[in-house]
Formats: C-alpha cells, sequence, structure tokens
C-alpha cells in the first residue's frame, strides 16, 4: 500500500516504511511539515512496520527552508512556523522505531537538520553535500538547533 500526502509519499514494503520526499527541492515550509506529520502519522499506524526510512528524489534530499515563503511571513507566523519545524525534530528524535534517513542528494540548513534527527544516516559519496548555510550568512541558530548539532 502506498499513499501520496502533497510531495511526501509513503510506501510499505513488507516491515519497513519508505517516506518519500518528493517535492523536487523539498523546501520546508508549513504544507511541507504538515504533509511529513501525516506521512508519519500513517507510518506508526501500521502495526506490521518496525523501521523507516526516508528518502529524496534527483539531486535533493531537502534544499532546507522555503525563504521565499518565509520573508514574506509576520514574526508571529515565522515564531509559529518555528514551533511546528521543532515539533517535527523532535517527532523524529522520539519516533518509536528506528529511523534512517537516505540522503540522496543535497541537504542544507533544515533539510540537514532533518536528516540529523534520524538514528542512522547514510549518504551518496558520489552526488550531493550537507551544510549549514547560516553559518555563512551570519544567522543565528535557535538554541534547540544549536543543542542538535552538538
Amino acid at each position: 500500500m502506498a499513499e501520496r500526502h502533497g510531495k511526501v509519499f509513503v510506501e510499505f514494503k513488507d516491515d519497513i516504511a519508505i517516506i518519500r520526499l518528493i517535492g523536487g527541492e523539498n523546501r520546508v515550509d508549513p504544507v511541507f511539515i504538515n504533509a511529513f506529520n501525516n506521512a508519519l502519522k500513517q507510518v506508526e499506524g501500521n502495526v506490521r512496520v518496525k523501521a523507516l526510512i526516508t528518502i529524496g528524489e534527483g539531486k535533493f534530499y531537502s534544499n532546507g527552508l522555503n525563504l521565499r515563503w518565509l520573508s514574506a511571513q509576520s514574526l508571529g507566523a515565522k515564531l509559529d512556523f518555528f514551533t511546528l519545524l521543532n515539533k517535527l525534530f523532535v517527532r523524529l528524535l522520539t519516533f518509536p522505531m528506528p529511523t534512517f534517513a537516505a540522503i540522496n542528494g543535497h541537504a542544507f540548513a533544515a533539510g540537514m537538520m532533518i536528516a540529523l534527527c534520524h538514528d542512522y544516516r547514510v549518504m551518496r559519496q558520489d552526488r550531493g553535500w550537507m551544510c549549514m548555510n547560516e553559518v555563512f550568512n551570519g544567522m543565528t541558530f535557535q538554541v534547540f538547533m544549536l543543542n542538535l548539532l552538538k
């Protein structure tokens, strides 16, 4: 059985759940987070599943925040968004089964953080970078993100 949740696709192979990020660059915004959460809910609801794998497609696992969307938001909406994002991080960190990020390509910023929230990570050697470009842009990290990076 497979089901699409917007730009996120869930399939089951034997006792493994695979969440495919199928939105191109897989930019993180509320639509992406809600789709990811719906997929996680479907995985949790399948009692046969023993492990979860997430993977992007093409050259991106996730290219980070949807900055175009974020820059158009009010301060309150931005704070609400980062609360929603942190809840996704916590949900992945505490997911009730082993999680594996199969990093098929670039994983930047929030995309890298999502990958770090998995129990295990594997990445192609011939394609893709992991990067926290906030460092190069002089941006600050939330305390939660700093602790996760430690």
